[in-house]
């Protein structure tokens, strides 16, 4: 199991998440590990399906703030994507980098 947190999203018109921008983490030293990469929000749904953990890092007022944890989503029309599993101190997807 690997441990990445998820720094900025595209989102569509309805704000779901179209693409990310993560970079793998070591939770025992909170240091990033390797590169940010991007990539399609169901590369990210399989990243969860495949037992790693992805959460939300928001950068608030020049700090930055580990929020909660992405989960899958399956939309009506059957692609998959991802979304937060709550809200974080009022924090949500949109207060995500937006690229």
């Amino acid at each position: 199991m690997a441990l990445f947190g998820l720094t900025g999203v595209h989102l569509d018109g309805e704000d779901r998440i179209l693409r990310a921008r993560l970079q793998e983490a070591d939770g025992a030293t909170r240091t990033w590990i390797g590169e940010p990469f991007e990539c399609e929000a169901s590369e990210v749904a399989d990243l969860i399906g495949s037992s790693n953990a992805i959460y939300a890092v928001f950068i608030v007022l020049g700090r930055t703030v580990l929020g909660p944890r992405f989960r899958n989503v399956a939309y009506p029309n059957g692609d998959q994507g991802i979304e937060l599993e709550s809200d974080s101190a009022g924090l949500g997807v949109r207060d995500l980098l937006l690229f």
